[in-house]
């Protein structure tokens, strides 16, 4: 993947799919590094807003993480992560 993101490095799914490997393995800040590129470059990503997400709480940034949930609630209500939230009380009740 590290290949393909040198060559292509607006392919945001890869830089994703290399940002999990790297959260897999331990590497918090490569792959919140790497999230916060394709959000930079797309800020409609949503999944890779929510990866970003998890991986800031992974690592103790408790309110950066918020940041990023609260975006991807505010752009697909209907993600897992904001359906998630909404079941914990966390996101805005809708209906």
């Amino acid at each position: 993947l590290r290949a393909l993101l040198a060559d292509a490095p607006t392919l945001a799914d890869a830089a994703v799919a290399l940002a999990l490997a790297c959260a897999e393995r331990g590497a918090r800040r490569e792959a919140a590094q790497l999230l916060a590129d394709v959000a930079a470059r797309d800020p409609w990503h949503v999944d890779a807003l929510a990866h970003l997400g998890a991986v800031l709480a992974d690592a103790g940034r408790a309110r950066d993480a918020a940041t990023a949930a609260a975006r991807v609630r505010r752009l697909d209500p209907e993600h897992a992560l904001a359906l998630a939230d909404r079941q914990l009380g966390r996101g805005p009740q809708l209906g």
